[in-house]
């Protein structure tokens, strides 16, 4: 597969459907919104769509040429960090399985009703600023999406609960398309279970809500703290798709 220069973005698009389950962290490349990598075949029937974070989602019709070099690409995926493909359909799952190269995994996807109403909570959440952005550590931070401190709070943004002067909970835009933000979050494992993440995510759907765009959500399927979150602020489960990963043991 080749690269697509972003003159080519906008021709990409149509390979992708809009209701594409992840389709939030594929579009947030191609209007240039937040960095990754295009690629497709050369008779464009094909798209893989690298975003920063290390997403990847396929469209269009790939032949077995084409996911044998995917599969290279999750093998070896420097210069990429790492590649974790949303596989479109069971077929594609079924290509990799079987192989212990490669670890099948399944993500379930969450979108915010229209007419939910937004969650109300006690506690208050601050909008993350650069202070407290420098001070947020973890697996799933606002570093892992965005470039630049200064990319994520231009075009990201987020809201972090604080205890006792440190970040304690936060959620923040994992990416951002024209439609749709993706929120992410986090929970410093010194301040789980007192209903931080719920603060922290009520206070990102607002911002989202406001600013006319549809908060979507996302995890694995073994995460159950995170699914039931989603569904406890408004969430509606709107499907799945099998994911292809490098497996550990390689």
């Amino acid at each position: 597969m080749r690269t697509v220069k972003p003159e080519g973005y906008e021709a990409s698009t149509s390979l992708i459907p809009p209701n594409t389950n992840g389709a939030v962290y594929a579009h947030s490349v191609l209007e240039g919104r937040q960095s990754g990598i295009v690629f497709t075949d050369d008779e464009q029937r094909s798209l893989l769509i690298w975003h920063r974070c290390g997403f990847a989602l396929l469209g269009g019709a790939p032949d077995i040429a084409e996911l044998k070099e995917i599969g290279e690409m999750i093998q070896h995926p420097a210069p990429y960090k790492r590649l974790f493909l949303f596989a479109p359909n069971a077929e594609t799952a079924a290509f990799f399985r079987g192989d212990a190269a490669f670890s099948i995994g399944e993500r379930l996807f969450f979108r915010y009703p229209e007419t939910a109403p937004v969650p109300q909570t006690d506690s208050a959440a601050v909008e993350i600023t650069a202070d407290i952005l420098s001070q947020i550590r973890g697996g799933n931070t606002p570093a892992v999406s965005w470039d630049s401190p200064e990319e994520f709070l231009k075009t990201g943004g987020g809201f972090c609960v604080m205890k006792d002067g440190t970040p304690a909970s936060w959620a923040y835009a994992a990416a951002v398309s024209r439609r749709e933000t993706d929120i992410g979050i986090e929970t410093d494992p010194r301040f789980r279970r007192q209903g931080l993440a719920f603060t922290a995510a009520a206070a990102m759907i607002r911002s989202v809500r406001a600013a006319g765009k549809t908060p979507v959500w996302s995890c694995r399927a073994e995460n159950e703290a995170s699914g039931k979150l989603a569904l406890a602020l408004g969430f509606a489960q709107t499907g799945h798709c099998f994911t292809v990963t490098r497996s550990e043991q390689h």
